[in-house]
C-alpha cells in the first residue's frame, strides 16, 4: 500500500474519534448564548469617563512654520560705541532677535516641545504690524533673548521660562533682574 494512504487513513481514525457524535455540548453552548442575548443581554457596564483637555490647535494657515529658522530681510548696521560699555551693559553688536522689539507683558508661553535633548519654548507674539491680523508662534531656547530689556532666557521648564534682563536706572548705570514669563493656560 502507498504510505500516503495510510497516513491520511490514520489521521481521519484519529480525528473521528474526538468527534462528539449527538454534538450536545456545542447544542447547549450555543442555546446559552441565544438566550443570553434573547431578552437584551442583561445590564451593560458603564465606561469609565474620560478627562476632555482643551488643546491648542496651531493654525499654520496664515503663519510662520516655528520650526524653520527666521529669514531675515535685511541685515541691521551695527553701530559700534567709541566708548567702552559700563558693567552689566549689554552688548551693542549684538544683532537683536526678533523677539526683542516687544515687552515681555506682550509675549505669551503657550507650550514646550522637546527636539534632540533641547527643551524649546512656543511663544505667541502680536502681529509686527496692523496689516497682520494673525499673532505669530515662535520658538525659543535657552540663551535666546526676548523682551525690549535685553531678556536673556536662563531656563525653560514645562510651565515657565526664566530670564535675565538689563534695565537701566535713572543715573544710567545697568542693572539686571530676574523676570519669568509662565505658560498661559486657556479659561475653560
Amino acid at each position: 500500500m502507498n504510505r500516503s494512504f495510510i497516513l491520511g487513513l490514520g489521521c481521519t481514525l484519529i480525528l473521528t474519534g474526538c468527534i462528539d457524535n449527538d454534538m450536545q455540548t456545542i447544542k447547549q453552548a450555543v442555546q446559552n448564548i441565544k438566550n443570553k442575548y434573547k431578552n437584551g443581554g442583561g445590564p451593560i457596564e458603564e465606561s469609565p469617563s474620560i478627562e476632555e483637555l482643551d488643546p491648542y490647535e496651531y493654525d499654520a494657515k496664515y503663519r510662520r512654520d516655528p520650526f524653520q529658522q527666521i529669514k531675515r530681510k535685511e541685515t541691521p548696521k551695527l553701530v559700534i560705541p567709541t566708548t567702552k560699555p559700563k558693567s552689566n551693559a549689554p552688548d551693542p553688536t549684538r544683532p537683536k532677535e526678533e523677539l526683542e522689539m516687544f515687552a515681555l507683558d506682550e509675549l505669551s508661553m503657550v507650550g514646550t516641545l522637546v527636539m534632540e535633548d533641547t527643551m524649546w519654548a512656543l511663544i505667541m507674539a502680536p502681529p509686527k504690524d496692523s496689516k497682520d491680523k494673525y499673532e505669530v508662534l515662535h520658538r525659543v531656547k535657552e540663551g535666546n533673548y526676548m523682551g525690549k530689556d535685553y531678556g536673556q532666557i536662563m531656563s525653560i521648564t514645562t510651565n515657565r521660562i526664566e530670564l535675565l534682563e538689563n534695565v537701566q536706572d535713572r543715573s544710567g548705570n545697568w542693572q539686571i533682574r530676574q523676570s519669568a514669563i509662565t505658560l498661559k493656560v486657556k479659561d475653560k
